[in-house]
């Protein structure tokens, strides 16, 4: 299978009556925050390209800076075979206390090797030991 798969990470999407989608808070680049950890949920939105089966299972890999915390199994249905389809994913989550990099791979059931989908850089920019030096009695 030779499909071409992009993805955008966001805050929210949405369906226009005329089926167009609408992108809420577009991630790219790096997220900082000031605190000693991170933790929201996104969205994403994945097009696929020059998809020629009538089904398949997409598996996604969520890589956090700690390290690969499991992969979800999406089946995927293009029934009109059309070679374009889209999928909607809710609810990311995003939750890390350490400063690097969040990733989402892929790759068709049966595959060995992910493919990278999306990058994030994620700075905690408080380091939790220094914190709790701060503490007071």
């Amino acid at each position: 299978m030779k499909a071409n798969v992009n993805a955008v990470l966001c805050g929210s999407i949405h369906q226009e009556d005329n089926g167009k989608f609408i992108l809420v808070g577009v991630l790219a680049g790096e997220l900082i925050t000031t605190n000693d950890s991170f933790d929201e949920d996104f969205d994403l939105f994945i097009s696929i390209n020059n998809f020629n089966k009538q089904e398949a299972i997409l598996e996604l890999e969520l890589v956090y800076p700690e390290g690969p915390q499991g992969a979800s199994k999406l089946p995927i249905q293009n029934s009109d075979l059309s070679y374009n389809t889209t999928v909607q994913v809710s609810g990311i989550p995003l939750k890390t206390k350490k400063s690097g990099n969040f990733e989402i791979n892929w790759r068709w059931e049966g595959e060995k090797k992910w493919k990278n989908l999306i990058g994030i850089s994620v700075t905690i920019s408080a380091n939790p030991e220094r914190i709790s030096d701060l503490k007071t009695d």
